[in-house]
């Protein structure tokens, strides 16, 4: 079995170990010897606390990495501007692992294995360009930092500190939609980073391709990056639970992985859950629950991000993204369908059913107090009200 390349891979300025890819398209993730020694030593990852200290071998790919990477258009388009091949992710880890999504650095290096043979050099770019981030989702968005100028793309060795989302043609007004779901979560009490409607003409240098709309982003403060730019560890929920990109799920699966790693955030996670019920979010799958490690080592629920209500767009399904109790459909979830939630983490339903009563409340609370003043339309108004008149969480 031949080495092709290495990729060391650290958190910060802490190396963990090295990703190796071969001929075949065979991988193995090896753990550093001194990060095994060190005595608080910063977590990669619950799926690297399961394997630990063993080595990771792995038939293409491991999906944990693949999360780390963007999909949709800003994949393409950084694939067309280094050359690569846009379903090869370890040539874009190599060429993007300055600056992915919570503290990981990937970096190229040569094998420390055994008996392997002459490996092939790291991709190289075919052309300077301004795309060398990594933000996970299918939709338009940049890394930006605050300038004297306006807003600009961050350069290499330097994190941004906001994310900036643009106009999506499949999916009409989605900078103003999310903007208007993510301030009726802030007004429900959910932990929301600061968030706030831009205009494109605040945009310096802004890449060939973005689609602008009516000329209108949506712009929300980086949760994994610190106020000097530092690194804050993050991991999705796909990769905790190991799931390929798309995977379906349950919702009790999330909570099975708090209540074993932060029991004191369910209550939140239900109050979250309950949100997206009434507000119409059919896209909260696995990747949109993440983990961060404020500390390095002790995991919490990060802060909402991606919550969009999805009902105002006909061609996504009025259902969940995954199973909660068993079913999808919106209409069909009732304070029941909490049941098995609370059993596998370990509660009482009584407690749990008393947590999703109360989300309920303050969601429709906030909703009428404040529904006049979230950019949504009169009509857009009106959809969600009907819709919430459907889903009996009483």
């Amino acid at each position: 079995m031949n080495a092709v390349n290495v990729l060391e891979v650290l958190l910060g300025t802490v190396l963990v170990g090295r990703l190796e890819r071969f001929e075949d398209e065979e991988y193995l993730f090896t753990f550093d010897e001194e990060w095994l020694r060190l005595p608080e030593r910063p977590v990669l990852g619950q799926l690297f606390e399961d394997w630990r200290p063993r080595s990771i071998p792995s038939s293409g790919m491991l999906c944990w990495f693949g999360h780390l990477l963007p999909q949709g258009p800003l994949r393409r388009a950084i694939a067309r501007q280094f050359g690569l091949d846009e379903y090869d992710d370890f040539d874009l880890l190599t060429v993007l692992g300055e600056d992915l999504p919570g503290a990981v650095i990937t970096r190229p290096t040569t094998s420390r294995l055994p008996r392997r043979l002459t490996e092939s050099p790291p991709p190289q770019p075919v052309s300077a360009g301004p795309l060398r981030f990594s933000l996970a989702g299918a939709q338009w968005k940049l890394s930006v930092r605050r300038r004297e100028r306006g807003l600009t793309l961050a350069v290499q060795g330097e994190a941004g500190s906001w994310i900036a989302k643009f106009h999506d043609p499949d999916h009409p007004a989605l900078p103003r939609i999310e903007l208007a779901t993510m301030k009726w979560a802030q007004a429900c009490s959910l932990d929301v980073p600061p968030l706030r409607q831009a205009s494109v003409s605040e945009f310096v240098d802004l890449p060939e391709g973005i689609p602008t709309g009516d000329g209108t982003a949506f712009l929300i403060q980086r949760f994994d990056r610190g106020p000097e730019g530092q690194r804050i560890h993050m991991e999705d929920m796909a990769q905790v639970l190991d799931r390929p990109d798309q995977f379906g799920g349950r919702y009790e699966d999330i909570a099975i992985v708090l209540a074993s790693e932060c029991m004191g955030e369910l209550r939140e996670f239900c109050a979250r859950l309950v949100f997206c019920l009434l507000c119409g979010n059919a896209d909260a799958h696995l990747k949109n629950w993440s983990f961060i490690y404020p500390d390095g080592r002790h995991p919490r629920l990060a802060p909402v991000y991606d919550v969009i209500s999805t009902v105002h767009y006909p061609r996504i399904k009025k259902e969940l993204a995954l199973t909660l109790g068993g079913v999808r459909n919106f209409e069909d979830i009732r304070l029941d369908s909490f049941r098995l939630l609370a059993e596998v983490a370990g509660l009482t339903f009584d407690e749990v059913s008393t947590w999703v009563r109360e989300a309920n409340e303050r969601v429709r609370t906030a909703w009428q107090e404040k529904a006049g003043d979230l950019p949504f339309s009169a009509q857009e108004r009106l959809r969600l009200e009907a819709h919430m008149a459907r889903i009996s969480l009483g």
